[in-house]
């Protein structure tokens, strides 16, 4: 596949002091689970939301952490000097989202332990004026005293978010899940019929990586290539800003098609021929970075988040990171 794609990096190094999502997801009670559910409800995936403060920082698609902005007593509080300086020793660009911008909601997260109501979102490029596709992303944290929001009354969240952020009745919300193409910022999955991953069937070396945002990451021939995609039927369309070009790649089945004869596969899904065998498992080296590791073998079962040390868990497979890149592999 000569035309590269693109990609949206997830959240996948989370500084010290955040929680990562899995860990803010995981047993929560069922009055918070009720919170979360009716907030939900109220802000569903894919809304299209106004910035009604300054103050709310965001980072480039690239960025391999997220930018938290504290929201506390009325007030926005930046990301403190921890996050400041994994943000600058990850070469993050960061920039202030504008009063009156508009940014797509990608999830709403309630954990009560810490009494933290999470915001994830993504700029609507194609919402503003003028349009834009640069898709920074950031999260904002609306803090409570720890463990109340067991007990806190819907509407008092809610009113805290719309001090913060208003809902753009003039657009409906994309619905769950769907993120991001440079003219549609509202679709933010996959639908079932494509995989996560696929394989080069002329080189197994290349890799493709689909996320569930609407980004992906495409390793070829040494190289990566950032953007994002979106599903028309079933043709899957890629984004590729770093070329400025945009690529149809047919969707058959298990397969993409590229340029009517190229094929990219599902792993396991390989055909094995005489005169061509089955590329052997993917290999991961000291180096290598977060997503090149996901692209070669996908999301892992566990994530262990200690600052500037990452830990990936894979069935009898454990990988170290420090500071973004492979560090250990046992």
């Amino acid at each position: 596949m000569r035309h590269a794609v693109g990609l949206v990096v997830l959240f996948g190094v989370i500084p010290a002091g955040v929680v990562p999502w899995p860990m803010a997801m995981a047993q929560q009670p069922t009055q918070a689970g009720s919170l979360e559910q009716k907030l939900s409800t109220q802000y569903p995936q894919g809304t299209v939301l106004i910035a009604q403060k300054p103050g709310i920082l965001g980072v480039n698609p690239n960025c391999p952490m997220p930018a938290v902005t504290a929201y506390k007593s009325g007030q926005l509080h930046p990301p403190g000097k921890v996050q400041e300086i994994a943000l600058k020793a990850a070469h993050c660009a960061t920039r202030d989202f504008e009063v009156g911008w508009r940014v797509t909601l990608g999830s709403l997260r309630v954990n009560p332990k810490s009494g933290k109501v999470s915001l994830r979102f993504l700029e609507c490029d194609s919402c503003n004026s003028p349009a834009t596709s640069a898709s920074f992303r950031a999260v904002v944290e609306f803090q409570f005293p720890n463990e109340a929001l067991d007990t806190t009354d819907p509407t008092a969240v809610q009113e805290a978010i719309s001090r913060v952020f208003a809902v753009d009745t003039s657009r409906p919300a994309a619905g769950p899940p769907s993120v991001a193409t440079a003219q549609d910022q509202t679709q933010h999955s996959a639908p079932p019929a494509l995989g996560t991953v696929y394989v080069s069937a002329q080189n197994g070396v290349n890799r493709l990586l689909l996320n569930t945002d609407g980004s992906f990451l495409l390793l070829e021939d040494g190289q990566s290539y950032n953007g994002t995609y979106s599903v028309d039927g079933s043709v899957l369309k890629v984004h590729i800003p770093q070329l400025n070009r945009d690529t149809d790649m047919t969707i058959d089945g298990a397969q993409l098609i590229v340029n009517g004869s190229e094929t990219w596969v599902q792993p396991g899904q390989q055909p094995a021929s005489p005169d061509q065998p089955p590329p052997g498992p993917p290999t991961v080296r000291p180096g290598d970075t977060v997503d090149e590791v996901k692209a070669k073998l996908g999301q892992p079962e566990k994530v262990m988040d200690l600052g500037s040390k990452v830990i990936y868990l894979y069935k009898n497979l454990k990988i170290t990171f420090i500071d973004g890149k492979v560090s250990d592999i046992e």
